[in-house]
């Protein structure tokens, strides 16, 4: 009871994973690349979802989960002592092999990478969805989007286990 309090949500409860995993020596946007490939991936292999929270698109910055960014950016990456059994194991491996898979790339490389992922995702979008403040455009990916998307990144990258996603990146 406790530990839903205080990670509130299946995405909290992941993001605290994975900062838990660093030792808590990791960024606010590391954590959002990390949630961001591990929830389209789970997608596209097993065809679920990891959490429920929609993805946003921004048109400025790489934020896909903006509750989780804000609480990090103003609290910190701060470790807590979880309970892992919340998450099954075939999804904590697919975690870690993200994780790893973009624990030797910096900011600029994530950046890189999802800034050539944009424009598909932009064309598949539905614009109906579209919101927008004074001074940027947000839409949200569906996880249907998501899935096309990175089913399509499986199949041109021959991607078919959690352990060859790393080719992704490399490539």
């Amino acid at each position: 009871a406790v530990q839903h309090l205080l990670v509130g949500s299946r995405l909290s409860l992941i993001a605290q994973y994975i900062i838990n995993r660093a030792f808590g020596d990791i960024s606010a946007l590391r954590v959002q690349a990390i949630l961001y490939y591990s929830q389209c991936f789970s997608l596209a292999l097993y065809e679920r979802a990891l959490f429920e929270d929609d993805c946003i698109l921004h048109a400025s910055a790489f934020i896909p989960y903006p509750s989780i960014y804000n609480r990090m950016r103003e609290h910190g990456c701060r470790m807590l002592e979880i309970a892992t059994d919340a998450i099954p194991s075939e999804d904590l491996a697919l975690i870690d092999q993200i994780y790893n898979s973009l624990e030797w790339y910096g900011p600029e490389t994530i950046r890189i990478v999802t800034s050539f992922e944009r424009p598909a995702l932009q064309a598949k979008l539905k614009r109906g969805k579209k919101k927008s403040t004074v001074s940027d455009f947000i839409d949200t990916l569906s996880k249907t989007v998501l899935q096309d998307y990175f089913s399509t990144v499986l199949a041109d990258y021959n991607i078919r286990k959690p352990r060859e996603i790393n080719s992704y990146f490399n490539k």
